[in-house]
């Protein structure tokens, strides 16, 4: 601004006089026409970068990136809906196949670039945790260091937004619960300062948050006896570790000795874990006595596309997400064997592995027709293992999810919606709430 105003108040640059009712030019010499074109010329080059980098970013109310994911989600369903017509299907054109392929190419790349634009670095949610540490250690004698791994890793905005609580309960309890005080740290042979790690990495369709400490762990007989003491198992019980860390994700169990201001009263962990599910993700726990304890939440990169598996029970069709199913597993000259609790289980490979109709799941009656060639799809969560029931998969596909807009009817595990290709309904699975659903059964 300074050689601007320079340039504007130069007794040598281009004067105004006025005369009458106008303005005009009073003439120069040719001297002072060459002072005004080298000192516009620096004037240009000096603001030349500001100008380029302004061109560089454009700002965009969030209600028009919405409305873009929308019709992106859209264009993915009517492209399917054109390629998976069967008139579409019964022509053998090698020109038109090669045309549709192409189409295809270019709406993954569309819609790899559509989903980038929401996708943000987690960096701003990890330094909002520094805060939190500082104002912990005010009013405790513990040390903690607060180290970043992966902050420019990138996440669809929402999700990061919607993760804020979760990772402060983390931070908190890490801290409150797993850091040991200073002297208890020498005498253990550790460092003075504890540490907390906040990690961030990516795979090719998901990013794990990992909230890790150097502290004290799990402990899992404390856990498990404040499990069976509120009956949430009963005393006895032969439990992996992995089933023994879940119990901290119910509500009203805690292993602090008092109550305080940052934990102890029992809440928190069920509204991480429901939080996280509800995103479409889960929370998996790593833990080693005296050397620490890992949560890794698995998140989708954005919210409303996922890789999806459809089959098919009966004349209704189900969608799960790609990465949960473990195996598929043929029912033909598979024996069923009926236990006590009137569960069935089939032998796959020596390992006895309970299965389930989508009725009971749903707790609906629908009509279906056991075929010998049913397919069991197999889900593992922890230690336990489940098999539904499908008359066909009809295969892998990017899905779009469509949210309820009201509960369904006795169906806690269903998530949303997805129309495929012909134009059927494909109701999405929770295979998390599953899980939690039939855990009385496996």
């Amino acid at each position: 601004m300074g050689l601007l105003q320079s340039f504007l108040d130069d007794k040598t640059s281009l004067k105004l006089k006025a005369k009458k009712k106008y303005e005009i030019f009073e003439e120069v010499s040719q001297e002072e026409s060459n002072t005004q074109r080298l000192l516009s010329s620096e004037l240009l080059n000096q603001n030349l970068g500001v100008f380029t980098n302004y061109s560089k970013e454009v700002r965009v109310p969030e209600i028009i990136l919405n409305q873009i994911l929308n019709l992106m989600g859209e264009l993915v369903i009517a492209e399917s809906n054109v390629t998976q017509h069967p008139i579409v299907q019964a022509i053998a054109n090698d020109s038109l196949n090669s045309a549709l392929s192409h189409l295809h190419k270019i709406l993954k790349e569309f819609q790899e670039v559509t989903l980038s634009l929401r996708m943000v670095p987690v960096k701003e949610l990890f330094k909002r945790m520094s805060r939190i540490i500082r104002d912990l250690q005010k009013n405790s004698t513990k040390q903690v260091k607060l180290e970043f791994i992966g902050e420019e890793t990138r996440i669809d905005k929402s999700i990061l937004d919607a993760l804020v609580d979760s990772l402060v309960h983390l931070v908190r309890n890490a801290f409150d619960h797993g850091i040991e005080l200073p002297e208890e740290r020498e005498k253990k042979g550790k460092p003075k300062f504890g540490k907390i790690e906040l990690t961030a990495l990516q795979s090719s369709n998901e990013v794990w948050i990992i909230v890790s400490d150097d502290g004290r762990g799990l402990d899992k007989e404390k856990i498990l006896n404040k499990a069976v003491q509120i009956g949430l198992v009963k005393d006895g019980s032969q439990l992996s570790n992995e089933d023994i860390y879940k119990f901290i994700f119910h509500s009203g169990l805690s292993t602090s000795a008092e109550i305080t201001d940052v934990s102890g009263r029992g809440v928190g962990m069920d509204v991480v874990k429901t939080q996280v599910e509800k995103l479409g993700g889960k929370i998996e726990i790593r833990s080693i006595a005296e050397k620490g304890v890992s949560f890794i939440l698995r998140l989708p990169l954005t919210l409303g596309i996922m890789e999806g598996t459809t089959f098919k029970v009966g004349d209704k069709f189900f969608t799960v997400s790609t990465k949960e199913i473990k195996e598929f597993v043929g029912l033909r000259n598979k024996e069923r064997i009926v236990l006590e609790n009137k569960v069935e289980v089939v032998d796959v490979r020596n390992h006895f592995i309970p299965i389930f109709f989508m009725q009971q799941i749903l707790s609906q009656n629908f009509e279906t027709e056991t075929k010998p060639d049913s397919l069991l799809l197999i889900f593992q969560s922890h230690s336990k293992e489940i098999g539904i029931i499908a008359d066909e998969v009809l295969g892998n596909q990017t899905i779009v999810i469509k949210r309820m807009e009201s509960e369904f009817p006795k169906a806690k595990v269903i998530t949303g919606f997805t129309i495929l290709g012909d134009g059927s309904i494909s109701l999405i699975l929770d295979i998390g709430a599953i899980f939690d659903f039939l855990s009385n059964k496996i």
